[in-house]
């Protein structure tokens, strides 16, 4: 099998020939255009026969098509080279970086020098790509892998670092392999070192982003592990890393069996999306200024087939540290957005519906066309939707989550913060956040009954979202005495378990129709 490195040399040199060959190829067809001008006017002039003039002509216009026809696939040729080096080797041997199959070749002969004193380092960039990709565009993500390989290459060249190694593998992973001389604390120091470099070049690129590259580690301490074993551990502790957040993450064998628990977990919440395992429970807000419910917040239960109804603490936290919550997301917007349709059709009381949507949904190039489809696909009312933040999410990449935000109202969908107080907002992201409601988180209502100081804070900030003129919405309400307190202090709505659980459709559907808090009144 051809080496990479021939393979790259066998195209350079392709290009080399190509290029010069159309090259001569024009020159070519200028010399005969002028020889047969020249002749022509030798014919005019009756210095030559016009028969011999004419089988000239033809030969020479025979030849030009040749030329033009090599010229045309010459550049056809060097096109279709350089797309597919961009495509195939953007990270990697082009620009000096190892393919996997080399870099796993190298890491074989190299192991054995150093046996138990080496380690596998690896990170990716796959987050990173899809984050830069739906903000910025594929330019900058080309630009930002090709300088991290840059940044390899530039930190380990020299003598003194040949037998460090450095990869890209088929999956989108860094791969770096460490000898290390006295224990591995040194190999962690040499991961922050790169760490440094690589967000110094990110910010050098550009790049206004706050960006985390979560690393796996793997010291070596069996002689006998293959090279392709040992990348696994380290892949596996930088995914470990990156579900848990975990900026450097060392593999430890627990972690093999987490991984296929994960795995497991990952399949089934594909198959139960397959077969509408999950389902949508509504937990009805009250207005205490209307008296009268006005909506409801959209949450997620699995009909296990094993296992019986799972909560979301049972699969959204794993959910969330891997690509499976957009799925997730999108069957909720689609399954309520059918209920909301279904209650229109029905003649049935319509309220608005909150909907929880993830980061990484917010951050899906195409999520805002998906929701527009589905509106015209299930026909229902986008002023009835409202998609809820987490705080944490809208105070970050203000100018990003601004746009999105301005992209639903379009929709004519309401945005709201939710779990506020539990992020880390500061009053200048308030006021330029374009968000419709506040929702206070839970935790600050606690102890409102008994503690004043508890009760001037939970004021304050109803206070900060009057002066916004958004409306506020008090989350995990339980007592009587706290809505009395509520709303005194200018709260305009409640959700918790005071007025009512979260409830099936059926069940909430019939709760709407007649219900203590409203006096049976069906609107």
């Amino acid at each position: 099998m051809m080496s990479e490195r021939k393979r790259n040399k066998h195209k350079f040199f392709a290009i080399q020939f190509d290029i010069p060959l159309a090259a001569i190829g024009a020159i070519i067809i200028s010399l005969i255009i002028l020889s047969v001008d020249y002749l022509s006017d030798s014919v005019t002039d009756g210095l030559i026969p016009s028969t011999f003039n004419s089988l000239i002509i033809t030969f020479g216009a025979l030849i030009v098509a040749l030329l033009i026809a090599i010229i045309i696939l010459a550049v056809l040729r060097v096109r279709f080279i350089h797309s597919r080096r961009f495509n195939e080797d953007i990270f990697a041997t082009d620009r000096g970086v190892f393919s996997e199959k080399m870099f796993v070749d190298t890491i074989s002969r190299r192991a054995g020098k150093y046996t138990t004193k080496s380690a596998i380092i690896a990170f990716s960039i796959f987050e990173l790509k899809k984050t830069v990709l739906n903000v910025f565009g594929y330019q900058m993500v080309a630009k930002i892998a090709g300088s991290i390989s840059s940044t390899l290459i530039n930190r380990y060249q020299g003598k003194e670092h040949k037998d460090i190694s450095y990869g890209f593998d088929y999956n989108e992973n860094f791969l770096l392999f460490l000898p290390f001389k006295a224990d591995s604390s040194e190999v962690i120091d040499e991961i922050n070192n790169l760490n440094d470099a690589i967000q110094t070049m990110i910010t050098q690129s550009g790049l206004s982003m706050d960006i985390s590259i979560f690393y796996g580690l793997y010291v070596n301490n069996d002689a006998n592990l293959s090279a392709y074993e040992m990348i696994r551990r380290a892949l596996i502790a930088a995914d470990f890393g990156l579900r848990n957040k975990i900026r450097i993450n060392q593999f430890e064998e627990y972690m093999i069996d987490a991984n296929q628990n994960d795995l497991v977990l990952s399949t089934e919440i594909n198959a139960a999306i397959e077969k509408k395992e999950f389902e949508i429970f509504y937990q009805p807000k009250f207005d205490i200024k209307l008296n009268r419910f006005i909506g409801s917040e959209a949450l997620i239960r699995w009909n296990h087939p094993t296992r019986g109804l799972l909560y979301p603490s049972s699969f959204i936290p794993f959910a969330e540290k891997s690509d499976v919550i957009t799925k997730i997301d999108r069957y909720v917007i689609r399954t309520v957005l059918e209920d909301i349709a279904y209650w229109k059709e029905n003649s049935m009381r319509l309220l608005s519906v909150s909907i929880n949507l993830s980061r990484r949904s917010l951050y899906q190039s195409d999520l805002v066309e998906y929701i527009e489809s589905t509106l015209r696909q299930t026909k229902a009312n986008p002023l009835l939707v409202e998609f809820e933040l987490t705080e944490s999410i809208a105070s970050r990449d203000l100018l990003f989550v601004s746009s999105m935000i301005k992209r639903f109202k379009t929709l004519g969908i309401k945005v709201s913060i939710d779990d506020f107080g539990t992020g880390y907002s500061s009053l200048s992201y308030l006021k330029k956040m374009p968000f419709d409601t506040m929702k206070i988180d839970k935790a600050f209502f606690d102890d409102i009954e008994v503690d004043k100081k508890a009760r001037d804070v939970v004021k304050a900030m109803i206070d900060v979202a009057l002066a916004l003129n958004v409306y506020v919405v008090a989350e995990g309400i339980q007592t009587k005495r706290q809505v009395e307190l509520l709303s005194t202090m200018g709260c305009h709505a409640i959700q918790g378990f005071y007025y009512s659980h979260s409830l099936s459709r059926e069940k909430y559907e019939a709760f709407l129709k007649s219900n203590k808090f409203e006096g049976g009144k069906a609107s």
